[in-house]
């Protein structure tokens, strides 16, 4: 059932992209998004929190996020979530994190050209 399980994240990349490989060679990237959340304060005034998404893609699309994206670029990810845990018995550790499916390139942090949207798709 995989229409269950999907998320869509809207917000700005945290930071430059690097393309890595696995040891087959098969491409990937791991980056974060940046949503702000707003929240009241005590004085009644709003203020933005920040959230950083994890965000990991695979293959052709990997190799178009790191070629096109940039820290700040506006972008949106659709896709599923993960959850992965390591650690020892005493100590587990995990995070959360989206596997991208489908990645829509937004506009770029001024100084840094303007293309139009790009789409990238997952290639499974």
């Amino acid at each position: 059932m995989k229409d269950i399980n999907n998320t869509t994240i809207t917000g700005r990349l945290a930071s430059n992209i690097e393309l890595k490989r696995t040891p087959n060679g098969t491409a990937y990237t791991e980056f974060r998004v940046a949503v702000n959340d707003r929240v009241k304060g005590e004085d009644g005034s709003y203020a933005d929190r920040p959230n950083f998404v994890p965000v990991k893609v695979w293959q052709g699309q990997a190799e178009a996020c790191a070629k096109s994206l940039v820290k700040g670029q506006a972008v949106t990810v659709t896709g599923r979530l993960r959850q992965e845990s390591w650690g020892t018995e005493d100590e587990r550790r995990s995070r959360l994190y989206v596997v991208a499916e489908h990645v829509v390139f937004g506009t770029k942090p001024k100084g840094t050209g303007d293309p139009e949207p790009v789409e990238a798709t997952a290639s499974e």
